[in-house]
C-alpha cells in the first residue's frame, strides 16, 4: 500500500510523519512545459498551446481542462472583461454583481481566483513588469488601468482578495464577504 500525503510546507506536518516518509516537492510547471505538452500529446495548435500556457500559470491540470472544455476560456475571458469595468461602475451596480457571484459558492471561488491573477498582473504592470504577466491576451488593458490605479493601491487589492478568500473559507456569509471587497475596489473615472 502506497499512502500519498500532500502538504504545502513539511513543518505543518508532525515530526514523527516526516520522519517516515519519502518527501517528494512538487513544483509548478514553467510555461514551456505546459505548451510543448499540450502541443505533443493533445495536439493543440503552436498559438493556442502558448495562450493557454501562460493562462495556466503553471497548472498543467487547468491547462488540459482549457483544451478539453472550450467554454473556460470563453467564461475566463467574459469575466476579466467584466472585472476590468468594475473599477469604473457604481457601488449599487457592484452589489449586484456580487450578489450573483455568491449565489453559487463554488463559483465564487474560482471567481476570486481569477481576480487574483488579475491583480497580481496589475501590480506588476504598474511596475512595468508586463512580460510577467499571467493574462497576456489582456495586456493592454492591464497597462491602462494599472497607469490608473497604481501600485499601492493594486497591491490593496491582492490583500483584500486574499482576506476574502479566507474569509470564504472560513464559512462567512459569501454575500457580505464580496460586498466587502467590492467596496474596497478602487474607483477609476471614466
Amino acid at each position: 500500500v502506497v499512502l500519498l500525503l500532500t502538504a504545502p510546507d513539511p513543518g505543518l506536518l508532525l515530526p514523527t510523519i516526516l520522519s517516515r516518509v519519502q518527501q517528494v516537492p512538487m513544483h509548478l510547471l514553467t510555461s514551456l512545459q505546459i505548451k510543448t505538452a499540450l502541443e505533443q500529446q493533445w495536439e493543440v495548435e503552436t498559438e493556442e498551446a502558448t495562450l493557454i500556457a501562460a493562462l495556466a500559470a503553471g497548472r498543467m491540470g487547468w491547462a488540459v481542462q482549457a483544451v478539453e472544455d472550450d467554454q473556460l476560456l470563453v467564461e475566463r475571458k467574459a469575466q476579466l472583461e467584466a472585472l476590468a469595468k468594475l473599477p469604473m461602475v457604481s457601488k449599487v451596480q457592484r452589489f449586484e454583481i456580487a450578489q450573483r457571484i455568491s449565489s453559487d459558492s463554488a463559483k465564487a471561488r474560482s471567481v476570486l481566483e481569477l481576480w487574483l491573477f488579475w491583480w497580481r498582473d496589475m501590480v506588476l504592470a504598474a511596475n512595468k513588469c508586463l512580460d510577467l504577466t499571467v493574462n497576456v491576451d489582456m495586456r493592454n488593458i492591464l497597462k491602462q488601468q494599472a497607469s490608473r490605479v497604481g501600485t499601492v493601491e493594486a497591491e490593496r487589492m491582492v490583500r483584500a482578495i486574499l482576506s476574502t478568500m479566507e474569509a470564504l473559507d472560513q464559512n462567512v456569509n459569501a454575500r457580505s464577504a464580496l460586498e466587502v471587497l467590492m467596496l474596497d475596489l478602487p474607483a477609476i473615472k471614466s
